[in-house]
C-alpha cells in the first residue's frame, strides 16, 4: 500500500494547529481530511474510510474521544491518535478503553508526531497485509462455488446481503457466502471439488457453529448465525407452500432456533417494509444522491443521471427520495421517447408514493398525471384526479385542477381560473408555474385572449417577466392561435426585461397583420411595468439560487465561500459588520480577510445579476462597512417563509386555534424538504439548522397526533405520514416511534409495530447511547401478544 492510499483525518478546532498538521502530513505523502468540529469530522468519516484519526479532546460540542469513539463503530480496523493541551484522568482512562493508538500532549515536537503518526500506519499496513493472503482465498473460493453451482449461488448471495443489512462488514458478508455455498454443496457430488480447495480458518469456525441454537447460550460467530438463518429461508424459498412472512414462519417452526435481529433483517431485506424509518445516515445518502442524479440530469449527463436515480430507486426501504428517483427516470425515459420505460417508471413511483401516505402519492400522482398529459395519455386524468383529491388546499391541487380543465377543450370561465392562479401566483410556487408552462400557457394565452383583465392577465405578465424562455417556446411552437398570440404582446407590454423586448421584436414580424401591429405599439411605449425577475433561494436542503428561471450553478460561486456568504447576509437580511463577515469567514489573518470579502463580494454580484439583464445591477450592497442583500430587489427565501409558517403556526396553538393551527403546520411540513443548508457546518449554519429541526419536528409531530386523534382511515394514513417525517427530521424522537407503533397496532399491523419497535432500539443505542423508554416497550410486548 503506497503512503497516498492512507487516508488521515485530522480533527482539530486549532485552525492554525489543524493546518500545520494538514501541511506535515501532506509532505510525507499521504491524503489528508481536515475537520474543525465533530460533527464535521463525522460527517466525512460516513462518507469516506479512514485509516487513522488524529483528534483533539477538547473542542466545543462533540469532544475527540466521542468521535473516535463513533468513528471505531463504524469502522473498527480505524486506528487513532489524540493530541491534547489539557486532558484529566477520566480523559486518559476513557482513551484507553477506547483502544487510542497513541497520546501527544502539547505542546510537541513536530517530529514526534511524524513518528507516532508513521508507526500507526505502519501496524495498519501490517494488518491489511496479513489479511491479503486469507482475503484473496476467500474471494477465490467464492468465485469458483459460484461458478461451480448456480443453483446455490442464490441461497449465499441472501447470506451476504443479511450480513450488510446488519452493518457487518464485507469480510463477514463474504464469510457467511462462503459458509453457505459450502454447507449446500457438501451434500451434492459437485461438492467433491471441496476436498481439494483451502479453506481460511475463520470459514471453517463458521461452518462449525451452523448448528448451534440461539437460545444455548453458545458464543457463536455471528457469521454462522447469519448463514444458518440463510440456508433455513433458502429451503423455505424453494418451496411450493412458501409463505409470505419467512421470518415468522422461521419462528414458528424452529422456536429459538434462530437470532431474532438476524430475522428481522431477512424480514427487512424480503419484504422491503416503508415502517420503519430510514437511518440518519440513510437519509443523507439518499438525499445526496437525488441531488447528483438532479444535477447531472439538468447538465445533460442522461447516462449518469440514470444510473444515479437507478441506484437509490432500487436500494432500500420507500422514501420521498426514492419516490423522486423513479420520477427522474420517467423523466429521462420520455426525454429519450421510451414508452414503455416511461409507464413503468411512473408505475412504481406510484406503488411506492402511495405505501408513504395520502401526500406523498398526492405528489406522484401529479406529477405521473402531467407527464402523461405531455405525451397525450389518457391516464392522465385519474392520475390528476387522485392527485387534487389527495393535496388538497394546496398548489398541488391548483395545477391539478388547472391540467382537468384543459381536458374540457374551451377557455374556463374566469371563477374557475381565479381560486387557482392566485395560489400558484404566490412567488414561493413560481418553480412549479414555470415547471408547468408547455400546457399552462397555451390555456393561459387563450383565456386571455377572451379575457382582457383578470387572473389569466396577471399570470401571464408574471411568466413574461420571470420565464421570458418558456413564453418563447410556445411562441415558436406554432400551434397558438392570432388571438393567443395577441395576448403574449399584451403580458410582454407589462414588463420592461430585455428579453420581453426581443420577443415583442420577433412578434412586430408576425405573418397575422393584427399580432404585428399590437407588437410595434407595444414595442414603442415599453418601459413601464415590472422590470427584474424573482431571485429565489431555496436553503432547506442543499443551497440553490435561481435567476427568474435561470439557475445558478455550482461553479458560478466560484468558491464554497462566496456561496455560503450569501446565504448568511440572506439568512440575516439586516446590515452586518465588515469586521463580523471576516470573523466568520476568514478568522485566521484580518487583513488578508478583509482583501478576501472584497474578492468574494464582487463575485457574489457577478454570479447573481441575471445574464438577460444586461445594466448594473447590486444584489451586494455595501454601506459604511456594512454588507446587505439589496432590500429593494424582489426576492424569494424558503428560510424566511418556513420562519413565518412556524410562528403562524405557533401563534394559532397558544390561541387555541386548533384548525387553523394545523393548517398552518401543513405549510410547515410542505417548506421544510431538509436540514437547513445541508453540508455547511459554520456554527451560525449548525445553530439555525439545529434550531429548525427542533421547531420543525415539534410541528410535524403535532399535525401527527392530530391526525391520528381524528380516527378514520385516510387520518391514519396521514398521521403515519407525519410521524414519518418528524423521524426523518429526528431519527431519535421516542414519541413518534411510538405514535407509528400505536397506529400500526389500531390498524392490525402488530409485526410493523415490532419492526418499528427494533429500530427504534437500533437508533437510540447508536445515536444516545440509551434504551427505549417504558411506554415503548410496553406498546412492544402488546405487538408481541398480538402476533
Amino acid at each position: 500500500m503506497s503512503t497516498s492510499s492512507i487516508n488521515i483525518l485530522v480533527l482539530e478546532d486549532d485552525p492554525d494547529m489543524r493546518d500545520l498538521l494538514a501541511m506535515a502530513l501532506a509532505d510525507e505523502g499521504y491524503s489528508v481530511e481536515q475537520a474543525g468540529r465533530g460533527v464535521e469530522a463525522l460527517e466525512l468519516a460516513r462518507n469516506q474510510a479512514f485509516d487513522l484519526v488524529v483528534a483533539d479532546i477538547r473542542m466545543e460540542g462533540m469532544d475527540g474521544l466521542d468521535v473516535i469513539q463513533r468513528v471505531r463503530q463504524q469502522s473498527p480496523e480505524t486506528r487513532s491518535l489524540v493530541v491534547t493541551g489539557y486532558s484529566t484522568e477520566a480523559d486518559s482512562i476513557r482513551a484507553i478503553r477506547l483502544g487510542v493508538g497513541d497520546y501527544l500532549k502539547k505542546p510537541f515536537q513536530l517530529d514526534d508526531f511524524l513518528q507516532s503518526v508513521n508507526r500507526l500506519v505502519a501496524d495498519r499496513r501490517r494488518e491489511l497485509k496479513q489479511q491479503e493472503p486469507e482475503q484473496a482465498m476467500r474471494r477465490t473460493a467464492l468465485w469458483a462455488l459460484r461458478a461451480l453451482s448456480p443453483a446455490t449461488a442464490e441461497t449465499g448471495r441472501l447470506a451476504a446481503t443479511l450480513a450488510m443489512e446488519l452493518g457487518l462488514s464485507e469480510a463477514s458478508a463474504e464469510e457467511a457466502e462462503l459458509a453457505v455455498l459450502v454447507a449446500l454443496l457438501r451434500s451434492r457430488p459437485e461438492g467433491a471439488l471441496l476436498q481439494t480447495m483451502p479453506l481460511a480458518g475463520s470459514v471453517e469456525k463458521v461452518l462449525a457453529h451452523l448448528g448451534d441454537r440461539w437460545d444455548s447460550g453458545q458464543a457463536s460467530p455471528v457469521e454462522s448465525r447469519v448463514a444458518a438463518v440463510a440456508l433455513a429461508a433458502g429451503e423455505l424459498l424453494g418451496s411450493e407452500d412458501a409463505k409470505s412472512d419467512l421470518a415468522l414462519e422461521l419462528s414458528r417452526q424452529h422456536p429459538g432456533r434462530f437470532e431474532p435481529l438476524v430475522l428481522e433483517a431477512l424480514d427487512r431485506r424480503l419484504d422491503q417494509p416503508a415502517a420503519a424509518p430510514a437511518r440518519g445516515d440513510d437519509h443523507r445518502r439518499t438525499r445526496g444522491l437525488l441531488s447528483l442524479g438532479r444535477a447531472l440530469e439538468e447538465g445533460g449527463d442522461r447516462a449518469g443521471a440514470a444510473a444515479t436515480f437507478r441506484e437509490l430507486a432500487e436500494s432500500g426501504a420507500p422514501s420521498r427520495e426514492r419516490v423522486a428517483a423513479w420520477l427522474g427516470l420517467a423523466r429521462l425515459a420520455r426525454a429519450a421517447a421510451e414508452v414503455e420505460g416511461l409507464r413503468h417508471n411512473l408505475q412504481e413511483a406510484m406503488a411506492m408514493a402511495r405505501r408513504l401516505g395520502p401526500t406523498a402519492a398526492g405528489e406522484a400522482a401529479l406529477e405521473t398525471g402531467l407527464t402523461f398529459l405531455s405525451v397525450r395519455d389518457a391516464n392522465a386524468w385519474g392520475f390528476l384526479e387522485e392527485a387534487a383529491a389527495n393535496l388538497s388546499g394546496g398548489p398541488g391541487e391548483a395545477l391539478a385542477r388547472l391540467a382537468l380543465l384543459y381536458r374540457v377543450g374551451r377557455p374556463p370561465a374566469e371563477e374557475e381560473l381565479g381560486s387557482h392562479l392566485q395560489l400558484l401566483l404566490q412567488t414561493e410556487h413560481a418553480g412549479q408555474f414555470a415547471g408547468n408552462a408547455a400546457w399552462l400557457l397555451p390555456l393561459l394565452l387563450e383565456t386571455r385572449a377572451s379575457q382582457k383583465d383578470g387572473w389569466a392577465a396577471r399570470a401571464l405578465t408574471r411568466l413574461a417577466r420571470d420565464f421570458p424562455l418558456q413564453l418563447e417556446r410556445s411562441l415558436r411552437g406554432g400551434t397558438l392561435s392570432a388571438t393567443a398570440r395577441g395576448a403574449a404582446v399584451e403580458a410582454l407590454a407589462g414588463s420592461s426585461t430585455p428579453s420581453a423586448g426581443k420577443l415583442l421584436e420577433a412578434l412586430a414580424q408576425d405573418p397575422d397583420p393584427n399580432v404585428a401591429a399590437l407588437a410595434q405599439k407595444a414595442l414603442k411605449q415599453q418601459g413601464g411595468g415590472e422590470g427584474l425577475p424573482v431571485l429565489r433561494v431555496h436553503s432547506l436542503g442543499a443551497l440553490e439560487v435561481f435567476k427568474g428561471e435561470e439557475r445558478v450553478d455550482e461553479g458560478d460561486w466560484k468558491t464554497k465561500k462566496v456561496k455560503y456568504l450569501f446565504a448568511y447576509l440572506m439568512t440575516r437580511r439586516v446590515p452586518v459588520g465588515e469586521d463580523m463577515l471576516i470573523e466568520i469567514f476568514w478568522p485566521e489573518d484580518a487583513e488578508k480577510g478583509r482583501r478576501n470579502l472584497y474578492s468574494a463580494t464582487s463575485a457574489l454580484r457577478k454570479s447573481l445579476r441575471p445574464t438577460t439583464f444586461p445594466g448594473e445591477l447590486d444584489y451586494v450592497l455595501r454601506v459604511q462597512a456594512q454588507l446587505q442583500i439589496n432590500p429593494s430587489l424582489p426576492t424569494w427565501h424558503d428560510y424566511e417563509e418556513l420562519e413565518r409558517a412556524l410562528s403562524e403556526a405557533g401563534r394559532l396553538r397558544a390561541l387555541g386555534e386548533t384548525q387553523q393551527g394545523m393548517q398552518a403546520a401543513r405549510k410547515v411540513a410542505a417548506l421544510y424538504r431538509g436540514p437547513f443548508l445541508d453540508g455547511c457546518y459554520y456554527d451560525w449554519a449548525l445553530e439555525t439548522r439545529t434550531r429548525l429541526e427542533q421547531q420543525v419536528s415539534e410541528h410535524l409531530f403535532g399535525l401527527a397526533r392530530w391526525a391520528a386523534a381524528l380516527g378514520d382511515e385516510r387520518s391514519r394514513a396521514e398521521a403515519l405520514e407525519f410521524a414519518r417525517q418528524v423521524l426523518e427530521v429526528d431519527p431519535c424522537h421516542q414519541e413518534a416511534h411510538l405514535l407509528t407503533m400505536q397506529l400500526f397496532l389500531e390498524t392490525g399491523r402488530p409485526q410493523e409495530a415490532v419492526r418499528q419497535f427494533d429500530a427504534c432500539k437500533r437508533l437510540l443505542r447508536q445515536g444516545l447511547g440509551m434504551e427505549p423508554s417504558i411506554e415503548l416497550m410496553e406498546a412492544h410486548q402488546r405487538a408481541l401478544l398480538s402476533l
